[in-house]
């Protein structure tokens, strides 16, 4: 029944044209020109709007690419906030390796949350207050179904973060920001509060530098989370 109501009813702040096209994820063709090999990683690309059939696209596609040493990249503005949770849900459930390609907001920083590992650099993701259509951010009197409609949102938000084991305070720290402004964790917020994994294991990108009279491939990683 929840899922009937909220899918309708739903988006993390930003609205979006009918016509922008839900998240899309393709693999990365172009990594195999300088690494093609058993241990190379595969970069998968999540970009778009996400909506509720996000996930499916998803795990149609981690089906056939999908393994240890994939990682999916995600591009996105946010969208639709059950779908960037079942998204979530699908990244933690299948272990999936995670990192943001550009930037990841809204309901795609929830989404990256489920990552068994994470890797974002500071500024690229950024959390915010949820909000109810059809109720303005000014509005001064609200509804006993829009505090209803509110009290649901966080419960199913708070659910989320408890499976996915991320911490609350995230949450907290979204939901306090206001209503036209972002949390955008530093670096040093995104390790205190587990957002992202570090490690010297397990390739997560690679970049070609000078070296010399050639070139010479750069690898970063990320690691097992801690538990």
């Amino acid at each position: 029944m929840l899922n009937k109501i909220f899918l309708i009813t739903l988006c993390l702040f930003v609205i979006f044209p009918k016509t922008s096209p839900g998240m899309n994820f393709y693999k990365d063709e172009s990594s195999a020109q300088f690494c093609n090999g058993p241990t190379c990683p595969v970069i998968t690309i999540g970009e778009g709007v996400i909506d509720e059939f996000s996930v499916e696209r998803f795990l149609d596609v981690w089906r056939e690419f999908g393994g240890p040493n994939t990682i999916v990249e995600l591009n996105s503005p946010g969208g639709n906030l059950l779908g960037g949770l079942a998204l979530g849900r699908a990244f933690n459930t299948e272990t999936v390796s995670v990192s943001v390609r550009e930037f990841c907001q809204s309901a795609c920083a929830y989404a990256f949350l489920g990552g068994r590992t994470r890797d974002a650099a500071e500024g690229s993701l950024a959390f915010h207050q949820f909000s109810i259509a059809g109720v303005e951010a000014n509005e001064q009197i609200f509804s006993m179904r829009d505090i209803s409609q509110s009290q649901n949102i966080t419960g199913m938000i708070v659910d989320y973060l408890i499976e996915i084991n991320a911490d609350l305070r995230i949450y907290g720290l979204a939901a306090s920001t206001q209503d036209d402004e972002f949390f955008r964790p530093t670096e040093e917020e995104m390790a205190t509060l587990s957002i992202t994994t570090f490690s010297d294991h397990a390739m997560r990108r690679w970049q070609m530098l000078p070296f010399g009279d050639g070139l010479v491939a750069e690898v970063s990683g990320l690691s097992e989370p801690q538990t």
